[in-house]
């Protein structure tokens, strides 16, 4: 996506509901110490088109341990791709409830708060938990199908085995916690 709209050194960026804040992480370092990428002014972007008394909220994932969903898989790609650590881990780069809080108050907003919020992922099996990376969804999945065959394999395999103690009936269930931060204009 940030190579489609061509920014490079330099550029202003603004990211606007592009995901988890990846997208403008990934975007400043295109950019450099000469552009600019700001993620409280897209939150006063987005404050000032709320109503009088409008509310936002966003909601980011946790630190990869709270997120086995996505967690697991990262850990073992990034043993077999160690130079794209940082980009598999970046969906965890707004995993902070002290940041949130700063950027959403930074953004202008008032009554700011952020709670932790903890949901299910059920699956019916491994398989349809493991389909979306396997026909190369999403960032993790792109990477995975950058592997050749054999590792790739061998990743399904270790990512099966660790996730043997979410099984539950035979159904694959985990936990995954995430930040909501809130506020209003």
């Amino acid at each position: 996506m940030l190579g489609q709209a061509g920014i490079a050194l330099g550029h202003r960026v603004l990211d606007v509901a592009t995901g988890t804040g990846e997208a403008a992480i990934l975007a400043a370092d295109r950019v450099g110490a000469g552009g600019w990428v700001d993620a409280v002014r897209a939150l006063q972007e987005w404050r000032r088109v709320l109503r009088s008394h409008g509310h936002l909220a966003v909601c980011v994932w946790a630190t990869p341990d709270r997120v086995p969903l996505f967690g697991i898989l990262m850990d073992e790609l990034s043993f077999h791709l160690p130079d794209q650590r940082d980009l598999l881990y970046q969906p965890s780069a707004l995993a902070d409830v002290e940041l949130l809080e700063r950027l959403l108050a930074g953004a202008g907003l008032k009554a700011v708060r952020v709670t932790r919020e903890t949901r299910v992922h059920r699956f019916a099996s491994f398989d349809e938990y493991w389909q979306p990376f396997e026909a190369g969804g999403g960032r993790h999945g792109q990477l995975y199908m950058q592997l050749p065959v054999p590792v790739r394999r061998t990743v399904q395999d270790t990512v099966r085995k660790r996730m043997e103690p979410f099984f539950v009936d035979g159904c694959l269930e985990m936990e995954a916690e995430a930040f909501v931060g809130a506020g209003e204009r």
